[in-house]
């Protein structure tokens, strides 16, 4: 009876173009997209030095000895009107007077003008503590100097992973996770076609001499199959067509995937059980449901994800697709498992939820007459 069930219902959803192809064609055309679009975002996002102006009356040793002092700031020298200028058009985040003591001139505030204060600040310090010896101990000037020549370190940088960040990750990982959370469409339709009131094939399956709690989990298992090898295919295109390395930890991706597309479905029949509405409306939610938790997650701002995690941070353990995204992204960029498996556990936790929820609509949902 199993295999005849799931036969039928494998045929039943491969032949919903509908549903077909926003579950399997349109996150293939996305990611070519996507690809296509961000494909030089990373090289966008490396370092560049901040350029900012410098005015002053004439050449000194003072002058040079500031252009020369960090490799972090581009010092353009200019005179001051073309300065105001140069600040109106952006094209220089502030320019410095240098008179008798220096002042920093910027039109917004920011992260760069910030750095650039503070190094000016250190700069200052530096140079009227070198006077000050020169003039009470000028025996010391020489060791002084070259202390300050020297710069010395007392922290040691350690990157949490030896993996090189790639901004456009996080639009593929979110990609990845809404995508495992498009099987809701299979999860509803299984969903639908269970509950006699919404369809003339649920009324017949009522009537059937077979448990219906038998019917709707035989053919869920239908679903969650066409929605794994969906994800094996937008996995394996990804990663051999488009060429995006997703990271050397193939198993728990594909593991991921597989938790991903179980809570896709039978979130999709939870919504299809637990709402007495129209399957439109039902469709509707699901889509609503992934695109908002696919915004969340950073698929059309990357930043939103880092905005969540900072504004909202409960949103990140309620939204799948934030949990699903971030599994991935911890198995890319972290060394360490300890978050992913905390996503891990969340999302077990979501296919519990489903489970039941399901289970308990499904089996308590009576007829007066079919």
């Amino acid at each position: 009876m199993y295999e005849h069930i799931l036969k039928y219902r494998l045929k039943c959803l491969l032949r919903d173009k509908d549903n077909m192809f926003w579950i399997f064609v349109f996150p293939i055309v996305l990611s070519t997209l996507l690809y296509i679009t961000l494909n030089n975002i990373g090289n966008q996002e490396s370092f560049h030095k901040i350029p900012v102006g410098l005015v002053a009356s004439e050449q000194s040793q003072e002058v040079d000895q500031l252009i020369g002092a960090t490799d972090l700031i581009e010092f353009k020298q200019m005179e001051e009107k073309l300065a105001i200028e140069a600040l109106k058009d952006e094209t220089i985040i502030g320019y410095v007077l240098m008179e008798s003591d220096m002042t920093f001139v910027v039109q917004t505030t920011g992260i760069q003008a910030s750095l650039v204060r503070l190094f000016l600040n250190q700069y200052q310090q530096t140079v009227k503590t070198v006077h000050t010896i020169a003039q009470e101990h000028p025996d010391q000037i020489e060791q002084v100097l070259e202390q300050v020549g020297t710069r010395q370190t007392f922290t040691t940088e350690v990157s949490a992973s030896k993996a090189e960040l790639d901004p456009m990750l996080v639009f593929f990982f979110a990609l990845i996770a809404m995508t495992c959370m498009y099987g809701a469409y299979l999860g509803l339709r299984e969903a639908v076609d269970i509950q006699a009131d919404l369809s003339d094939l649920a009324a017949r399956v009522n009537i059937a001499p077979i448990h219906k709690i038998k019917t709707f989990f035989y053919s869920i298992s239908a679903a969650i199959l066409i929605q794994v090898v969906i994800m094996s295919v937008l996995l394996a295109y990804i990663h051999f067509v488009l060429t995006i390395d997703l990271g050397e930890r193939g198993g728990l991706i594909y593991l991921t995937s597989i938790l991903g597309s179980i809570m896709g479905v039978l979130g999709g029949a939870f919504i299809g059980t637990v709402f007495k509405t129209s399957e439109n409306m039902k469709g509707a939610i699901v889509t609503v449901l992934s695109l908002v938790g696919g915004f969340l997650s950073g698929l059309m701002d990357f930043s939103m994800k880092y905005v969540v995690a900072q504004k909202m941070p409960i949103l990140t353990v309620l939204n799948p697709v934030g949990l699903l995204a971030d599994a991935y992204y911890a198995l890319y960029v972290f060394d360490a498992l300890d978050r992913y498996w905390i996503n891990i556990f969340y999302i077990i936790g979501f296919i519990i939820i489903f489970f039941l929820g399901t289970y308990v609509n499904v089996r308590r949902r009576k007829y007066a007459s079919i």
